[in-house]
């Protein structure tokens, strides 16, 4: 998949078009701009409505939030909304900035957060 506005089609082609549009309060011509890259991927608080309202399928929810942040040359979505809900990540991410911690640590710390969501389900 090379654009958001691609994966968005595939992803949007499982479902009720005119259905998903009136639930997220977008129109289906933006939605069709979107998908055919007339228009930019939408802002955040559109993107984690439709991401409640797709049905994604394994590894594409992630995919879905990090084309349209490249597109947007920002953050993903998802992970601003994670953030902004566990402010004690901002505190984390700024002493990780500051120290010299290796990426080893880092994958490490992503094994482990990652087996921990296994574990859970």
């Amino acid at each position: 998949m090379k654009t958001f506005g691609e994966l968005l089609h595939l992803i949007r082609s499982r479902q009720n078009a005119s259905q998903l549009v009136k639930e997220v309060g977008i129109s289906y011509v933006y939605l069709l701009d979107i998908e055919k890259g007339a228009r930019t991927a939408p802002k955040e608080s559109i993107l984690i409505s439709l991401a409640d309202k797709l049905e994604f399928h394994e590894g594409e929810r992630e995919l879905f939030f990090d084309l349209a942040a490249k597109e947007r040359n920002g953050i993903p979505a998802d992970v601003t909304k994670y953030i902004l809900e566990h402010e004690e990540i901002i505190e984390v991410v700024r002493a990780l900035n500051n120290s010299p911690v290796e990426l080893e640590y880092l994958k490490k710390i992503k094994q482990i957060a990652e087996e921990a969501g296994k574990n859970a389900r």
